[in-house]
């Protein structure tokens, strides 16, 4: 058999970052991009899905497969979901679509590497090199894809395909595209695949107008994803919100040609994203209450200004002058005076206590004054 490199590029995208772009081309009512180049609905992300899918697609499993069911991975990326469904149910039909060109060439290393391990009766697994939009069209623009089947012995065969027709007779479609991509591709899925289809899906929902038939978490808080289980019916069939985009233009919109930013927060994280915001809206109004009643509760009493009045400043100053000129009659000039006859001031003339204090405090002055100019010199040059 031919062998393929497992060896993956760096320049691999990555479904959880990269560019986004806009469309530049004219967009058709469906959503479809009018450009011939293929739609890219989502990047890559590498996981376990070995120990994700056990119990999903198990016998007890939200999904129980059989021999009977013909299952198909839109996107299948490295493959990973192929060969956990190829160990879970070695016999029933098992294929993959992807674009990527280096994704393919992985996802066929890594199924050659893992046959070695399938069970006797396990049949092939495909994996198709194509777009995702090769499986919804009709008419002369149908055309047959080569499908890559490797049997357990890690041979390869190549299966002609019509992708339209083969996704017509599937009874369990996976996806983990993103919720764009989900919604692009809900409408065509419900025209394509039978009455008592079922779709899972990781992480991401199908809308907000199709609530999940089943949910079950897989993995721990921080590493794990819901998974849905939706199961398709004459009466979605016929529903007319399931047959139009008016849910993915009012959410994202349809000028897209590569999921927006908006495109990979998964249904849980959006729900506890609108729970914390609606938690700190109340908490917003609880407090703005607290606030109300505290102001409330809190008395303000507003004095009116009342002007200065002349009559105080003004005798304030009179009180100091006669102070002044009375400490200095009773230090200075009450001693060159002679006796007057008057009691008071013959006491002043007769005083030796203030005409002592003024040279004193003369002296204190002359020191304190030094000292804070030195106080100041020093402030100034530290």
């Amino acid at each position: 058999p031919q062998q393929r490199s497992a060896a993956a590029p760096p320049d691999l995208r990555l479904r959880y970052g990269g560019t986004v772009h806009h469309r530049s081309a004219e967009t058709s009512d469906d959503g479809a991009s009018s450009s011939e180049a293929p739609q890219k609905y989502a990047g890559l992300v590498d996981s376990m899905f070995e120990f994700m899918c056990g119990p999903v697609f198990r016998a007890d499993g939200m999904v129980h497969l059989t021999e009977r069911d013909n299952f198909v991975d839109l996107g299948c990326g490295h493959g990973q979901v192929l060969l956990a469904v190829r160990e879970v149910c070695p016999t029933c039909r098992c294929w993959g679509v992807e674009l990527d060109d280096a994704c393919f060439h992985v996802a066929c290393a890594g199924a050659h590497d893992a046959a070695a391990v399938w069970a006797q009766e396990a049949a092939p697994v495909g994996i198709v090199h194509g777009s995702i939009d090769d499986c919804f069209v009709d008419g002369a623009d149908r055309r047959d894809h080569e499908c890559i089947m490797i049997d357990r012995h890690g041979r390869e065969e190549i299966e002609v395909l019509d992708l339209a027709e083969a996704l017509s007779h599937v009874t369990v479609v996976f996806l983990f595209l993103g919720e764009w991509a989900n919604l692009r591709l809900r409408h065509k899925l419900l025209q394509v695949l039978p009455v008592g289809a079922r779709i899972v899906t990781q992480a991401f929902q199908m809308g907000e107008d199709w609530p999940p038939d089943a949910e079950t978490w897989i993995g721990g808080e921080q590493m794990g994803h819901p998974w849905f289980l939706y199961r398709v019916t004459e009466a979605l069939k016929a529903d007319p919100r399931m047959r139009s985009n008016e849910e993915l233009a009012r959410r994202f919109g349809t000028h897209w040609i590569q999921p927006p930013p908006n495109n990979y927060k998964p249904a849980h994280k959006r729900r506890q994203v609108l729970q914390q915001k609606q938690q700190q809206k109340q908490n917003a109004q609880e407090l703005t209450v607290e606030r109300r009643d505290d102001l409330r509760r809190l008395q303000v009493h507003v004095v009116e200004y009342e002007p200065p009045r002349p009559l105080i400043g003004l005798s304030l100053v009179i009180a100091a002058v006669v102070v002044w000129v009375a400490v200095v009659y009773i230090a200075l000039v009450a001693k060159i005076l002679p006796q007057t006859g008057i009691a008071a001031l013959d006491w002043a003339r007769g005083d030796t206590y203030f005409c002592h204090a003024l040279p004193m405090t003369l002296v204190t002055l002359v020191v304190f004054r030094y000292w804070g100019w030195l106080s100041l010199e020093f402030f100034k040059n530290a």
